[in-house]
C-alpha cells in the first residue's frame, strides 16, 4: 500500500546514507524531510562501515569497528562545512592527539586527523537525528520492481516484507545493489554500472574488551603494522578517542589481502588465526572480559574503471540507474573516494543533482 503523499526511500543507514539525509534536511527542511524520506538498514542498528560495538558485559566498553578516524584537508572541511562545523560543535569530531605508532600511508602536508570520542557510529546516528528521518532497521532490499502505471517502486526485503516509494536512492555497497533482482532499473545503465568493475577491499576486525581497567600494556592509540601476512593495524580505541580513563579495548584489523584470502572461511576458524597472531605480537596482552570477529566483505572501494565516467548515467558522486519516474539512484564512495570527503561529495552531488526532480516531488501537492 502507497500512503498518502510522495516518499523517498535511502537504502543503507551508513554514513553516505544519513548524511545525504543531514543534506536533504539542509535543502529542504526538517518539516518536509521528517515526513518524506525514510531511512532502510539490513543491520540492528545505524553506522555501516562506521559501526561502533560495545562490550557485552559492560556497555562503558567501546569500539570502532571499521573506519578508526577521519583524515581531511582545511580546505575541504571548509568546502563542507555544514557537517563539519555541525560535528565539531556537538564535539562528535576532535582532533586527535594520541600517537599513532608505525608507517602511516596516508600522512600527508596539510592533513588533519580527527576522532570520534563517542565512537564513529556517534556521526551517522547524529546526522539521522539532525534530519528527523524515520530509520527502520534489519530491513535487508532483496527486489525492486517499477510499477510504471503508478510511477513508484515495490521494494521487498527478506524478510517478506513490501513497501512502496516513488525514488529509491541505494547506499549500499556496488556489487550488493548488481545482486538486486527486479525492474528497477534501465538495462543500458546497470550494464555500464557492472562494467565500470567497481572493488572493495576484504578485512576482519577482532577486538578485545576488557571491561575493567586494566592496563593492558599498550600506549599507542594507533599503530600500522608493516611486513605482517595477517595484521595491518592495531587501535588501543580509549587512547585513539581521548579516553584512557575508560575501559580498554584493543582492535586487530588484518590486511586486505588476509580478508581476500578468507573472505568465505568460517569466521571462528578466521578467529583463531588472528588470536594467534596476536599472541605472537603481544605475548603478554591480558586475557579479554569478551572478544568479537567481524568480517567486511565490502570494506574500501580498491579500484574501479572509470572509462565510462563521461555517461549520462554518471554525475561524479552518484550513479543514476532509472532516470525517468520512478527515478532510481546509486550514491556513495563507490562513485567517489573510500573517505568521509568522498561519501560527503556523494551526499551533496546527489542533492544537487536531482534537486529539480526533488522540489517537485517534495512540492505542497506531493506532502502527506
Amino acid at each position: 500500500m502507497m500512503p498518502d503523499g510522495k516518499r523517498l526511500l535511502i537504502v543503507g543507514a551508513g554514513i553516505t546514507g544519513s548524511s545525504l539525509a543531514f543534506e536533504l534536511c539542509q535543502t529542504f527542511g526538517k518539516a518536509i524531510i521528517s515526513k518524506q524520506v525514510v531511512v532502510w538498514d539490513k543491520s540492528r542498528g545505524p553506522g555501516g562501515r562506521m559501526s561502533t560495538s560495545r562490550s557485552p558485559t559492560n556497555p562503558e566498553c567501546r569500539a570502532d569497528l571499521g573506519a578508526q578516524y577521519i583524515s581531511s584537508s582545511q580546505e575541504t572541511m571548509r568546502k563542507y562545512n555544514r557537517f563539519y562545523d555541525a560535528l565539531t560543535k556537538d564535539h562528535l569530531l576532535t582532533e586527535m592527539v594520541a600517537p599513532v605508532e608505525g608507517n602511516n600511508p596516508y600522512q600527508k602536508p596539510g592533513i588533519v586527523d580527527m576522532i570520534a570520542p563517542q565512537g564513529m557510529s556517534s556521526m551517522v546516528k547524529f546526522f539521522l537525528q539532525q534530519s528527523g528521518v524515520k530509520v527502520e532497521t534489519e530491513r535487508e532490499v532483496k527486489q525492486i520492481d517499477a510499477q510504471f502505471h503508478r510511477e513508484c517502486l515495490t521494494l521487498l526485503t527478506t524478510s517478506g516484507h513490501t513497501e512502496d516509494f516513488h525514488t529509491v536512492i541505494l547506499t549500499i555497497p556496488v556489487p550488493q545493489i548488481l545482486k538486486l533482482k527486479g525492474t528497477f532499473a534501465d538495462d543500458s545503465a546497470k550494464q555500464t554500472l557492472a562494467e565500470r568493475s567497481i572493488q572493495y577491499s576484504s578485512k576482519y576486525s577482532l577486538v578485545y574488551f576488557f571491561d575493567e581497567l586494566t592496563d593492558v600494556g599498550l600506549n599507542f592509540g594507533f599503530r600500522f603494522v608493516d611486513d605482517d601476512d595477517i595484521i595491518r593495524y592495531i587501535s588501543v580505541d580509549n587512547i585513539k578517542r581521548g579516553k584512557p580513563d575508560q575501559p580498554a579495548a584493543v582492535v586487530f584489523h588484518s590486511t586486505w589481502q588476509f580478508g581476500r584470502d578468507k573472505v568465505d572461511t568460517d569466521k571462528e576458524e578466521v578467529e583463531k588465526l588472528m588470536m594467534a597472531k596476536v599472541v605472537q605480537m603481544f605475548p603478554d596482552l591480558p586475557q579479554p572480559s569478551a572478544r568479537k570477529i567481524h568480517r567486511w566483505r565490502y570494506s574500501q572501494v580498491r579500484s574501479h574503471n572509470d572509462r565510462d565516467s563521461k555517461e549520462k548515467s554518471d554525475v561524479n558522486g552518484c550513479f543514476v540507474l532509472r532516470k525517468e519516474k520512478p527515478i532510481v539512484i546509486c550514491a556513495g564512495d563507490g562513485f567517489t573516494e573510500s573517505s568521509l570527503d568522498g561519501c560527503l561529495q556523494s551526499a551533496t552531488k546527489t542533492v544537487q543533482y536531482f534537486k529539480p526532480a526533488l522540489e517537485e516531488m517534495f512540492s505542497p501537492e506531493n506532502i502527506q
